[in-house]
């Protein structure tokens, strides 16, 4: 195996989940295996965002719609600010320039 998938019907990165998150990660980094996420976006913290980029860990977020107004209607009591910041927060802990064989690799 070399790639696990954490994704569900749920919000994957519920508190209650982030003590088994945090070991699955630290097994699957032993083993050289990847680790992507899917969520959406909702619960996203500096601490955990700092936790998935130590792991390099692939972060999918699952938006319904870009729209504020049309997201708020829909997912309901603001969420899309919340949504908006934790994305600015993806792109703050997660950006970083490698240099490959004299290439700039962006990450966000």
């Amino acid at each position: 195996m070399r790639h696990i998938e954490i994704s569900g019907e749920g919000e994957t990165t519920l508190p209650m989940f982030r003590p088994y998150l945090q070991k699955i990660l630290q097994t699957a980094s032993t083993l050289g295996i990847h680790v992507t996420i899917f969520t959406n976006g909702s619960l996203l913290d500096r601490k955990l965002l700092q936790l998935l980029c130590e792991y390099d860990v692939s972060l999918i977020l699952s938006i319904k719609y870009f729209d504020a107004k049309k997201y708020n209607q829909n997912v309901g009591r603001r969420m899309f600010d919340v949504i908006y910041k934790n994305i600015q927060f993806v792109e703050e802990v997660f950006s970083h320039t490698d240099i490959v064989d004299g290439c700039h690799i962006y990450n966000f």
